[in-house]
């Protein structure tokens, strides 16, 4: 949404533009960011009976893979775009941010988080460690 509300107060901004960036974050990027979200609160959406979109694969392997096919299509997206690199670090960094969750990195998903923060290329490989220390700094950790 922020990425069309700036493109559209741009002057002169072309309707092509508009519509290729659509077509990126909807349903890409939307759609991961919820992937994702089910992804740090599994555990606790089991425990409290909350909806899990993980839970409709057959698997949690599927499930695991197809969030990190989602992550490598959000970054191809992202970069197709015009100004893409932009938008990759966008997308990088809410893969590192939800990825620093302390529910993220707590053994039942710290291997299948490793490999998550891989699936989302080397912006985000950079800025996990970074984003998780500054969780840390500002007692973030599970926010």
């Amino acid at each position: 949404m922020f990425a069309l509300l700036a493109l559209a107060s741009e002057p002169g901004c072309p309707e092509g533009i508009l519509s290729e960036t659509l077509r990126a974050y909807f349903p890409w990027i939307s759609v991961l960011t919820a992937m994702l979200d089910s992804y740090v609160d599994q555990h606790e959406d089991a425990a409290s009976g909350n909806h899990s979109y993980l839970a409709h694969y057959p698997t949690p392997t599927q499930a695991n893979q197809r969030v990190g096919e989602l992550m490598r299509r959000c970054l191809q997206e992202a970069r197709s775009l015009p100004a893409g690199e932009k938008h990759a670090v966008i997308a990088a960094a809410m893969f590192a941010m939800y990825l620093t969750r302390d529910s993220a990195l707590a053994p039942p998903l710290r291997q299948t988080t490793t490999r998550l923060i891989r699936s989302g290329g080397t912006l985000t490989r950079i800025l996990h460690p970074v984003l998780r220390l500054w969780r840390t700094a500002y007692g973030l950790r599970s926010a």
